[in-house]
């Protein structure tokens, strides 16, 4: 895990950033195991999904990571994984719908 990974300063805000990290991470991967072992239904899936990607892209912000050279490898992570997050439960919504709708018309 990347948060693991960076230097933490004393700064409040860097401690706040890690265990963001590590709990956003596991509520991620938890969606993730719960959507292969036991399919939930897309809206509530495509909900969940959307909310940590957006969560993930405001937290710099909230927990104020800063701007210095230090802050952008958490600021960078939070961004990019927000982004995919919700660029990939869009696109799985969106896909599982259609093959939703091929399987009922052919029943």
């Amino acid at each position: 895990m990347p948060c693991l990974r960076w230097e933490h300063p004393t700064d409040a805000g860097w401690f706040a950033a890690g265990w963001n990290e590590a709990i956003t991470g596991l509520a991620i991967a938890a969606l993730g195991l719960t959507r292969l072992t036991r399919p939930l239904r897309l809206t509530t899936a495509a909900a969940l999904g959307i909310a940590l990607g957006a969560w993930l892209l405001m937290a710099p912000m909230l927990f104020h990571y800063g701007v210095g050279e230090k802050a952008v490898p958490a600021t960078v992570t939070d961004l990019l994984f927000g982004l995919t997050l919700i660029a990939v439960t869009i696109v799985g919504h969106v896909d599982a719908r259609r093959a939703a709708g091929v399987e009922s018309k052919r029943s």
